[in-house]
């Protein structure tokens, strides 16, 4: 009888063993398969907008790529600039950073959002 007990139970325990592993091995591949969409990083949202003017705040540099962010030109503080598109990073889902497109000394560029003041007109009504 403890001869038949003991072969009964190291059979379930290995079926159980093989059920287990099978379970484990298909959420690894599932987590490695969608891991790529649920981390989106450095993507990046563009759109054109109408000229918009801008000051800048202090010196700020020209970007040839958002991404890489080799700076192209230095523009000094205090000076009128118009941009003509606008650009979001998306660093992770709490973190976005806006970069806008503007030509300085010949040079087109991406500059920061956060150096940048919106100069707003004022109408006057006839």
């Amino acid at each position: 009888m403890r001869y038949t007990f003991n072969r009964n139970c190291q059979q379930i325990y290995k079926t159980e063993k093989k059920a287990l592993s099978f379970v484990i091995l298909f959420a690894i591949t599932l987590s490695f398969l969608l891991f790529p969409y649920s981390c989106i990083k450095n993507k990046v949202i563009t759109e054109e907008i109408t000229e918009t003017n801008y000051v800048t705040k202090k010196d700020v540099y020209l970007y040839n790529d958002i991404i890489e962010k080799t700076i192209i030109d230095e523009i000094p503080a205090f000076v009128k600039i118009k941009t003509y598109e606008k650009s979001t990073l998306i660093i992770n889902r709490s973190k976005n950073k806006t970069y806008y497109k503007t030509d300085f000394n010949k040079n087109s560029g991406w500059v920061d959002s956060l150096y940048l003041a919106s100069l707003e007109q004022d109408k006057k009504e006839s």
